[in-house]
């Protein structure tokens, strides 16, 4: 993994390419953009070496070698079908969705190059509202333990961020507290 504040040379750009190429990690642009886009952008300056092939031939790694290594992955991604990225979409749990690009970026790209952006892909997938259902399933666990506590209490009272919350999510706190119900089982 690669540090979070470094002072770029020559020297730390290609150690640090290398110790991707190390890991694995197949080094063309598009990738390694994605996943590490302040080494790329320090690479690619003309103080350093004004380009990624450059960067990549100085330090000692063959770039036609990477851009062919990326086309026999990327075969298997790229391969897919609209339906099968969908699927795999679906099948991703909520809270990975957003992190893809990081996780998986020739994935993501492959799917952003199919739907035109990732955005496009989650609508296509029926999960453009995967982050909110992380976001509601907190706030109805929320709901729940204050009841807990508190019982029938004032909400607005004891927790009146909690209750501004459910009333913006839900219409009403009468609302959210029988959807929390519901799903809780309290």
């Amino acid at each position: 993994m690669l540090k979070k504040n470094i002072r770029w040379s020559k020297e730390k750009i290609c150690e640090n390419i290398r110790m991707l190429k190390k890991e694995g990690m197949i080094l063309i642009p598009s990738e390694v953009r994605t996943v590490h886009p302040k080494l790329f952008n320090a690479a690619v300056q003309k103080k350093y070496f004004g380009s990624w092939r450059e960067a990549l031939k100085s330090c000692g790694i063959d770039p036609e070698r990477e851009y062919r290594a990326a086309k026999k992955k990327k075969g298997g991604v790229s391969l897919l079908t609209k339906e099968e990225m969908i699927s795999e979409i679906r099948a991703m749990p909520p809270e990975k969705l957003s992190k893809t690009y990081i996780q998986r970026a020739s994935f993501y790209s492959a799917v952003r190059q199919t739907f035109g952006s990732w955005k496009a892909a989650l609508k296509a997938a029926g999960c453009e509202n995967a982050g909110l259902r992380c976001k509601e399933k907190e706030l109805l666990a929320s709901i729940r333990s204050f009841l807990k506590e508190f019982g029938t209490s004032s909400v607005s009272h004891h927790n009146p961020s909690l209750y501004a919350r459910a009333y913006r999510w839900f219409g009403s706190w009468e609302k959210a507290k029988e959807r929390a119900l519901e799903e809780g089982r309290l």
